[in-house]
């Protein structure tokens, strides 16, 4: 009987998978996105449908941040514990955020975050794994970042009505 290991990939090509796996996501969230978008066109004044959408949107904007922050280190593969750090961090936001809204983006953040850590035991780097809830300076811009693009896109998909 032959035993199947599992072969251990390079930093390159495991920060590549895990961008897969989040431009995926983002494309099942834009999915989301537009049916919750045609329920605010039904109900304008759906508040929570309004809110959801809202949430949907910075999700899916951050996911997308994270994922350029990705393909970014594999193609400079240029891999630095603080870019790793922080790329951690944003997906540990996210998973406290969302991990009762929306359960299946879990699973990928959790493969996410198990690509960082082993980019970072192969390319022997050190993460520091704080139990503190408040991100650093870079994990929190782009999370900001992703709030203030958020709120103009929601701006853009709502019905006029709704904007003031």
């Amino acid at each position: 009987m032959f035993l199947l290991r599992r072969r251990q990939h390079s930093p390159k090509l495991r920060l590549l998978e895990a961008t897969v796996s989040i431009r995926l996501a983002t494309a099942k969230l834009s999915i989301l996105v537009n049916r919750v978008k045609r329920i605010v066109a039904q109900n304008p004044n759906d508040k929570q449908a309004i809110e959801t959408l809202r949430k949907l949107v910075k999700l899916q904007l951050v996911l997308e941040a994270v994922a350029l922050r990705l393909e970014t280190l594999a193609t400079t593969n240029i891999v630095s514990a603080e870019e790793l750090s922080t790329v951690k961090e944003v997906i540990k936001v996210l998973g406290n955020e969302y991990k009762n809204i929306m359960p299946g983006i879990i699973s990928i953040l959790d493969d996410v975050d198990r690509a960082i850590v082993e980019v970072a035991s192969t390319s022997r780097i050190e993460l520091v794994d704080t139990m503190v809830s408040v991100p650093t300076e870079s994990a929190r811009r782009i999370l900001e970042q992703a709030e203030h693009i958020a709120k103009e896109r929601l701006y853009e998909l709502l019905p006029r009505e709704r904007r003031n």
